[in-house]
């Protein structure tokens, strides 16, 4: 008898505490999907996909209950039941609590592969939804935004690093850069109505491959990294955008410059490939020359505000340079070298990629060095090989790995929205990535590029292309 009743007093228990109640308030800032803002009472026991059930009811949706929303308190994503979280946060359910709700993120359901010759390593999609990618098979390709490749140009010697688009502000005669291990830079035309790449300038002053290069807000300049333990600023605002013709001060390329292959998902892929000899600028001569001691190389550099530039080297060490002095207005130490960091306007944080399999965020603005790492992103299994903030957004980042993955983050909790794994099971790894612009400016309306050692630059479509 004694244990029957201590049974029922179980269950009683068990039935009460499911039944425990708190008083919430649901907000967002996404008007195509507001509620009432008026309290109501929640069980406590609801987790994510449980609250989701509640916004569709509140706002009457049939044939939406499979869509989930994803849910914050104070900032920090609900992972786990209300009641579990509200505890762990020290919060009173006494209270009335406030809830942001938001669409969640899912991951890409489309994806179109773009073959090259040999490994995919870099790759920009910041222009006119048209992505340019560098290759070791010494070439550089445009893509429109379906994956159709529109044209090839060669010209350098060994494997690209390094591609960035320069911000032209005509869509139909834009213009690039590339960085080589041939230790040179070229600057390209590309004329999208004659889908064609020219080259117009060649830049020779590095000693080392060059890992990395970036324009200025401006596009009057560009910078460049090197594993030479150099960073050089060069001027192109006096380059032509267009096929030099004639000039005194030029070399002409090699006519016999090395050919790719046709490509296999484009019979037209010789089409648009820079074939004859052409007339390019040779500069060999920077702006400003920055020697970074001690650094073991720098890998990777970045130009998003106009007087500031980063850069991420061997030595486990993010530098934040002056524009105009050229000097180290601060320099944050790593406990892992860097091979690759981005800066959100929106936030003023940096991510950056560490061999340690890392991802780490930092806000430059602390006094205090040791706290100016204000997350550690810890998913991938090895070498975290790149980097990128969404654009539009200052909580969104995506990174790639050796480990063939590539990872959608919400800085605001620990664990990836998404993993995209194409290349884990055939031990290939992802080499780099970028988003691609779009007309909007809503986050769940972009689309991620990467490049492997598979040799492929794939398209990462969200569900809503």
């Amino acid at each position: 008898m004694e244990s029957e009743n201590n049974n029922n007093n179980n269950n009683n228990k068990n039935k009460n505490r499911e039944e425990s109640k708190v008083k919430v308030k649901f907000i967002t800032n996404d008007p195509k999907i507001r509620v009432t803002d008026t309290p109501i009472a929640v069980p406590v026991r609801l987790g994510r996909l449980g609250l989701s059930e509640v916004i569709h009811h509140l706002r009457e949706e049939e044939g939406e209950s499979s869509k989930p929303f994803d849910f914050l308190i104070n900032g920090k994503f609900i992972r786990t039941t209300l009641d579990k979280h509200i505890k762990n946060a020290n919060l009173s359910e006494e209270q009335i609590i406030t809830i942001e709700y938001l669409e969640a993120i899912t991951e890409p359901k489309r994806e179109k592969e773009c073959q090259h010759d040999d490994w995919v390593s870099c790759v920009d999609g910041s222009n006119f939804g048209l992505v340019v990618s560098g290759s070791y098979d010494l070439g550089v390709r445009v893509w429109g935004y379906d994956g159709e490749l529109i044209s090839t140009g060669t010209g350098h010697l060994a494997g690209v690093k390094s591609v960035c688009w320069i911000n032209n502000k005509n869509a139909d005669n834009l213009s690039f850069v590339s960085a080589s291990m041939d230790k040179t830079l070229r600057v390209w035309n590309f004329n999208k109505s004659q889908s064609e790449i020219k080259a117009l300038a060649c830049l020779k002053e590095h000693t080392g491959t060059i890992e990395s290069v970036y324009v200025s807000p401006d596009a009057s300049r560009i910078v460049s990294a090197s594993m030479d333990s150099t960073i050089k600023l060069w001027s192109i605002k006096d380059i032509p955008n267009e096929h030099a013709t004639t000039s005194n001060a030029v070399e002409k390329s090699n006519s016999k410059k090395r050919r790719l292959g046709n490509n296999n998902n484009n019979n037209t892929a010789d089409a648009g490939e820079t074939s004859r000899s052409e007339i390019i600028h040779n500069i060999t001569e920077s702006l400003a020359s920055i020697t970074v001691p001690n650094s073991q190389g720098v890998t990777v550099v970045n130009w998003t505000t106009q007087f500031q530039m980063l850069s991420g080297s061997m030595d486990s060490k993010i530098r934040l340079w002056d524009v105009n002095s050229l000097v180290a207005s601060d320099t944050i130490s790593t406990p892992a070298p860097l091979t690759d960091l981005d800066y959100s306007t929106e936030s003023g944080l940096i991510v950056t990629a560490h061999k340690d399999r890392i991802v780490r965020i930092w806000d430059p603005r602390s006094s205090d060095e040791t706290k100016s790492q204000t997350q550690s992103l810890i998913s991938h299994k090895t070498w975290v090989t790149s980097v990128n903030w969404n654009p539009s957004s200052k909580y969104h980042c995506c990174s790639t790995s050796h480990d063939g993955t590539i990872k959608y983050w919400d800085i605001r909790t620990k664990i990836p929205l998404y993993t995209i794994d194409t290349l884990e099971k055939s031990k290939d790894k992802v080499l780099s990535s970028s988003f691609i612009s779009n007309k909007t400016n809503n986050i769940n309306e972009f689309s991620i590029v990467s490049g492997g050692t598979d040799s492929k630059l794939r398209i990462h479509y969200n569900d809503k292309q």
